[in-house]
């Protein structure tokens, strides 16, 4: 509604009566749809009442002052307005039923009104509802149609058929399949519509569909529209396809056009979340070797699964199975098979996956996606006798049985977080001959049950083939007010005797204030996480000292706030004087700093970290200015210090933190720095490698110059239709991006969005 706008707005249209919340309840069903307590606010809210419809010329706002609307409304009938409805509560709360169908130019919903249409909603505009925290919430009990639907900011969109639309909104929030996130908004809007923080920005997109433009970039299409269209294109070459990622498309079904392609070896579909159900017509595609439907909200397998007899990894993860078809036990050369989160029974007939070397059943339970009961050990998995690796984290088991050890080939077993006080004891794992990978954290991750006594760990130092560890989170427990479980100060003296081919431990979050003298004898060590142990000065000099090479989580601690040591007093004022100047003097620094960085010396983790990302940060900005002749060498140094850095990260990053965050950021600016010269000094295989590393990590449009990276480097490696499909994707979501505005104007590549001719599988871009 612009001042240009010749409609009038009209707050309380004439016509109503004011109705008991009686005859609101007898004649309307007003709590069959409404969740807003409107009963308790009787006294303060009046219950309008439009019998037979309602007309507003104009467009439609409730009366209030900035905060509270002091009545409900129920139009009986139709409710048509001929401008927009723009419905509001930013305290309280309110509703407003429609019995018959809602018609308006647009309809604005913001804050916690609680809207319910019982019939359909007609919209030749959009639909926008934002900052619903409090409960604002849409609901729709017929047919939607509009040009788009954003709901944003917590607001809950409920429809009973899928909208006629374009349709944003949180997953979370809303009862249909989305086309675009709430968290991909902001890479669809136009850039006009975002605030300076660049998100979206919910008053701008209200004027803009209030004054009938456009909100979304031009060519902005659903990713199942886009993946369904290169599907089309690839038909007319179809033998010659033998991989296909359709993973994270959005795909609503099963896509009929994958029967045509008679050599497809690999396909992936995991992360459709509404796919539905698998069409029963796979059995056709014989050639498949691995295949993928993991978290795609599949409650069945046809029986025609057991066609495919040449597969060899299948990931069924994440679905909410009630039964596995028994044609499963026919796929003979089946070696991989991952059923995480599995929600059925594991039947008996698994044992006749002989070929079976790898299987995942963490999260087991029967009939509950989540597990919150004793969960029977299963017994066929111990005829599986050629088992390589067996997880069964996070399953609540009430017993692990001696038969275990008929697995003589297992050479890694995941019982992390699989254990509470039900479970008394465990197999002699010693007895399992090839065991390399133990995995059994004490953390009991349910409510409702006493953690597991450390009497468990009882013979586990005595797997003498062990290379790797996890013994985390068996510290101090209580349940239900009382102590169960004991702080865990220290490691039996004869730990780590027998297992000296030790190559990765975990011992993070145990109380720990020393170790045994056997683990500084461990003479293969790559990694350790102590972290949020208690361990005491000595023993984490003599880490130090001991492990100059090996990776040592210290984090919680207490080692990195060591400020009064010289060492770390030097490496930190190094970095703050590097961080406050810039060019040579920087780089001057921040070496220093590298060079104090040594084993057994004392200094900050992030220090250290910060010291080489920023210096790969100068030598770039010095590389960029510097001269023909003295570019080469400043290359040289940049991929050096970067490579370095990306050393430096972690395997495991906690995203949430605010070191974490730092972290991500330094693998993907540093990422993309050693790609972009490893490119200019004629490396593009080592290129390549650096950007997809960079890559991890990126998310969303404020990373697409990744993306620009990657493109760059396929074109340097001949690869020109992988290029032109990364660049396609990220012009395809954003046209005005300005770092590929060379290549968008390019008529080879233009000719190529034009004809969309795809030579090689589809995975092979993604």
């Amino acid at each position: 509604m612009t001042d240009q706008d010749p409609m009038t707005t009209v707050n309380s249209p004439a016509g109503y009566r004011v109705i008991t919340v009686e005859e609101a309840e007898e004649r309307f069903r007003i709590s069959d749809g409404i969740g807003y307590p409107y009963a308790d606010f009787a006294d303060e809210q009046e219950i309008r009442l439009y019998e037979g419809g309602l007309h507003v010329a104009g467009h439609l706002e409730p009366e209030g002052d900035e905060d509270w609307i002091p009545y409900n409304t129920v139009v009986d009938g139709d409710l048509t307005v001929d401008g927009d409805l723009d419905w509001w509560d930013n305290s309280g709360g309110n509703f407003l039923v429609v019995t018959g169908t809602l018609r308006a130019r647009n309809v604005f919903l913001y804050g916690c009104p609680n809207v319910l249409v019982r019939g359909n909603l007609e919209v030749t505009g959009g639909i926008r509802g934002s900052y619903g925290d409090d409960g604002g919430i849409l609901t729709v009990r017929g047919s939607t149609r509009a040009s788009i639907v954003i709901g944003m900011l917590y607001f809950i969109l409920d429809f009973a058929e899928q909208p006629q639309s374009l349709l944003v909104g949180d997953p979370c929030r809303t009862n249909v399949p989305v086309d675009f996130t709430d968290g991909e908004l902001s890479g669809i809007l136009l850039p006009e519509l975002l605030n300076k923080h660049g998100e979206a920005d919910s008053r701008k997109i209200q004027e803009a569909m209030g004054e009938g433009r456009q909100v979304l970039r031009a060519g902005v299409r659903p990713s199942r529209v886009i993946a369904l269209e290169e599907l089309d294109s690839l038909l007319d070459r179809a033998d010659e396809v033998t991989e296909l990622d359709l993973s994270e498309c959005g795909l609503r079904g099963f896509p009929e056009q994958l029967l045509a392609f008679p050599r497809l070896r690999v396909l992936s579909l995991a992360d459709n979340a509404d796919l539905g159900a698998l069409d029963a017509r796979i059995g056709e595609l014989t050639a498949l070797e691995e295949l993928d439907v993991s978290g795609t909200g599949l409650t069945g397998l046809p029986e025609s699964i057991g066609a495919l007899r040449n597969l060899r990894v299948l990931e069924i993860s994440g679905n909410r199975f009630t039964e596995l078809p028994e044609s499963l036990g026919d796929l003979g050369r089946l070696e991989v098979l991952r059923a995480g989160h599995l929600t059925c029974r594991l039947p008996e007939w698994i044992d006749r996956l002989h070929a079976l070397r790898e299987l995942d059943l963490s999260c087991l339970n029967q009939g509950r996606y989540y597990c919150d009961t004793l969960v029977p050990f299963p017994e066929a998995v111990t005829r599986l006798t050629g088992l390589r690796s067996l997880d069964l984290s996070d399953t609540w088991l009430e017993s692990v049985p001696d038969t275990l050890l008929d697995l003589t080939a297992l050479e890694e077993l995941n019982l992390n977080s699989c254990a509470s006080a039900r479970l008394t004891r465990l197999p002699e794992l010693a007895r399992l001959p090839r065991l390399r990978v133990l995995r059994l954290s004490g953390h009991t991750p349910w409510t409702g049950q006493p953690p597991a006594s450390r009497d468990l760990l009882t013979g586990i130092w005595d797997i003498t083939t062990l290379e790797h560890l996890e013994l985390d989170r068996w510290g101090q427990e209580t349940f239900e007010g009382e102590k169960i479980r004991t702080a865990f100060r220290s490691l039996p003296e004869d730990a780590f005797v027998r297992t000296p081919n030790l190559r990765h431990i975990d011992l993070a979050f145990n109380e720990l204030t020393t170790l045994p003298e056997a683990f500084f004898a461990l003479r293969h060590l790559e990694s350790v996480n102590l972290r949020d142990t208690e361990l005491d000065r000595p023993t984490l000099d003599r880490l130090r000292a001991t492990f100059p090479g090996t990776r040592i989580d210290l984090r919680g601690t207490g080692a990195e706030e060591v400020v009064h040591d010289p060492n770390w007093q030097a490496v930190h004022a190094l970095v703050r004087e590097g961080s406050a100047k810039g060019g040579e003097a920087a780089v001057a620094a921040y070496e220093q700093a590298i060079a104090l960085c040594v084993p057994g010396a004392c200094y900050s983790g992030h220090d250290r970290l910060y010291a080489h990302y920023a210096l790969v940060n100068t030598l770039g900005e010095l590389a960029g200015n510097a001269s023909d002749a003295d570019r080469p060498v400043l290359d040289a140094e940049l991929v050096r210090y970067a490579e370095r850095t990306l050393a430096l990260l972690p395997d495991t990053i906690w995203h949430f933190t605010d070191e974490g965050a730092f972290q991500e950021e330094v693998g993907r600016r540093t990422g993309n720095a050693l790609a972009w010269h490893l490119l200019r000094m004629g490396e593009p295989e080592r290129a390549l490698t650096a950007v997809e590393q960079a890559l991890v990590e990126a998310e969303g449009p404020s990373h697409d110059f990744i993306h620009d990276t990657r493109v760059r480097v396929l074109l340097a490696l001949g690869r020109t239709d992988d290029a032109y499909r990364v660049a396609d994707q990220v012009l395809t979501r954003d046209p005005g991006f300005e770092d590929l505005a060379d290549l968008a104007n390019l008529p080879e590549f233009q000719r190529w969005r034009q004809t969309r001719r795809i030579g090689r599988a589809l995975g092979d871009a993604r």
